[in-house]
């Protein structure tokens, strides 16, 4: 779907590989996007490695769970949460919105 509005996706497939991808590319990155539940290692633990990184990345987590069981873990800000399930529309308008935030 991100790929359809023009942007560039660097997919991964757990939590470690995750942050791997990101202390590689985090200088091309604008944003991340990660599952509250990620194989071996969870969205928000992925986020606060990243965040060692750079302290000012975007983040939105997806979850089928409810938003107060992430919002603080792993944070210091509220991150963007994308509710399970979630259509093209609004995962597009979240992105958008995170990005422009930075802005």
């Amino acid at each position: 779907m991100l790929i359809s509005f023009g942007y560039t996706v660097l997919a991964a497939r757990s939590g470690a590989d995750a942050v791997q991808i990101f202390e590689e590319k985090h200088d091309s990155i604008a944003l991340v996007l990660l599952d509250v539940v990620m194989p071996g290692m969870t969205g928000p633990e992925a986020y606060a490695k990243i965040c060692a990184v750079r302290p000012d990345m975007p983040v939105v987590f997806t979850t089928g769970y409810s938003a107060e069981e992430i919002s603080g873990a792993a944070t210091k800000k509220r991150p963007a949460v994308l509710q399970k399930p979630y259509g093209r529309k609004s995962l597009g308008q979240i992105i958008r919105m995170v990005l422009d935030q930075q802005q």
